[in-house]
């Protein structure tokens, strides 16, 4: 069963890496980690049941240790056109970090659960990736007058 579901994620992960317009290949990544279905939360709980076991059965641990970097591989592609190398690692800690999150709120509260908006967060995460023209937010905070101490305490 681990065998043909690292076989169907490499298979999915070789498709999506393969969508060329990388606004749709981004899109359909993070729809991919996102929970929008019924069949889609049954496979996610049984993922994080898999991780939960991950320290008792070998063979779980080598299945994980397979499948985890090609995920995070697949989010690298995905996003390769709309972030520099330098924050390339961290945006994908992210992505994985917040469709984590999303799993795991739909698994322990599926009736808080709003599958539209999971659906919108995704092309919302894609959104602030795009090219916008503009210097990153820190860039413009910088170019602020900085109060002094003696400024605030006036």
């Amino acid at each position: 069963m681990l065998e043909q579901t690292l076989e169907e994620a490499r298979s999915t992960q070789a498709e999506l890496a393969a969508i060329e317009d990388p606004h749709a290949r981004l899109e359909a990544v993070l729809r991919y980690f996102l929970p929008l279905d019924e069949d889609g939360l049954a496979i996610e709980k049984a993922r994080v049941a898999l991780v939960s076991h991950r320290g008792v059965e070998p063979a779980i641990e080598l299945h994980l240790s397979l499948i985890g970097p090609g995920m995070r591989d697949l989010v690298r592609t995905a996003i390769r056109d709309f972030t520099g190398t330098y924050q390339l690692d961290a945006t994908v800690d992210l992505i994985r970090l917040w469709t984590s999150g999303v799993v795991l709120s739909t698994i322990e509260h599926p009736e808080l659960l709003d599958r539209r908006a999971a659906e919108q967060g995704a092309p919302a995460l894609h959104e602030a990736h795009r090219p916008s023209g503009r210097r990153p937010l820190r860039a413009r905070r910088m170019q602020r007058p900085r109060r002094t101490t003696a400024a605030i305490t006036r």
